[in-house]
């Protein structure tokens, strides 16, 4: 971190410290899309008429939306 003046290299500190909460909720919403990724992966190794089901299934529940979105 090549900061000059400390006031800076604090305010770095402060805003990239790894426990902060904006921080949590960005990994638990990236982790949510990978592993849906790695689900539809799954889906479309299936047989068609298995797989259509599935991923019409899994698109209805995304569209949903009961689960809350982190604002970008």
């Amino acid at each position: 971190m090549p900061f000059r003046d400390r006031e800076s290299r604090r305010e770095w500190e402060r805003r990239c410290r790894e426990n902060t909460e904006a921080k949590r909720l960005y990994r638990r919403e990236y982790e949510r899309e990978r592993k849906n990724a790695k689900r539809v992966a799954q889906y479309l190794l299936l047989p068609e008429p298995e797989r259509s089901r599935r991923l019409e299934a899994n698109a209805r529940r995304r569209g949903l939306g009961l689960r809350w979105r982190v604002e970008r």
